[in-house]
């Protein structure tokens, strides 16, 4: 669609879980400077589920003090999984591939 941007004024969730979001178009927002993003697919049969994998790095800086110990600076937190749906065509790429 290729339309810009929207601000979300209002999200809504009701006794099941589901979200409804109220907000404007914002057309003159850029794509590179928005903080937030989100996208959609429709509700049908073609979707096909797959696993959001997201990696952090392995220590929480950047370098090692002379006499750091290793174990105190892991992250404890460096793989992160997310249950999503995928548009059909993800279908094709098969297990353990990236889609581009």
């Amino acid at each position: 669609m290729d339309w810009g941007n929207a601000i979300v004024k209002n999200i809504d969730k009701d006794q099941d879980g589901n979200l409804a979001l109220k907000g404007v178009l914002h057309l003159e927002g850029s794509v590179k400077t928005t903080k937030l993003k989100l996208t959609w697919l429709p509700e049908i049969d073609e979707l096909v589920k797959i696993s959001s994998m997201e990696f952090d790095y392995l220590i929480t800086k950047k370098k090692l003090e002379e006499g750091e110990d290793f174990v105190d600076v892991l992250n404890p937190c460096t793989e992160k999984e997310t249950a999503a749906l995928q548009g059909s065509s993800t279908g094709r790429v098969g297990p353990g591939r990236a889609h581009s």
